[in-house]
């Protein structure tokens, strides 16, 4: 077992909700556009930071999909390259939250060394 990093972030950067570090795989779809494998990384009961192969639209509405998850929709709050910022319309139940921080959570002190898993 592991702990897992929760940031409070201050009342300066408007999160209501602790984030927590995530490696997990997801798929985004803008309204009316194409589907997109992206990372999560950054991730909070109302939120989540995408990493994307393509550029997201800022304001855009979208849908993310988790493996094993309901489809959570959103809209993207900020977009700087290839990462985007999105929070979610209705903020995830503490069941879900708890199955994606205990199957995709990034310990602090990150992922173990490949030779430490063989």
């Amino acid at each position: 077992m592991f702990t897992i990093e929760v940031l409070r972030i201050g009342a300066a950067n408007r999160r209501a909700n602790a984030r927590a570090r995530l490696d997990a795989p997801g798929i985004a779809r803008a309204q009316g556009g194409a589907a997109l494998v992206c990372r999560v990384a950054d991730f909070a009961r109302d939120g989540a930071q995408l990493l994307t192969c393509e550029p997201l639209d800022r304001d855009s509405d979208l849908t993310l999909y988790f493996p094993y998850l309901r489809p959570i929709r959103g809209t993207v709050r900020w977009a700087d390259d290839l990462i985007a910022g999105v929070q979610f319309d209705t903020p995830m139940s503490d069941a879900e939250y708890a199955f994606v921080i205990d199957r995709y959570g990034v310990p602090p002190e990150g992922p173990p060394p490949l030779s430490a898993t063989a």
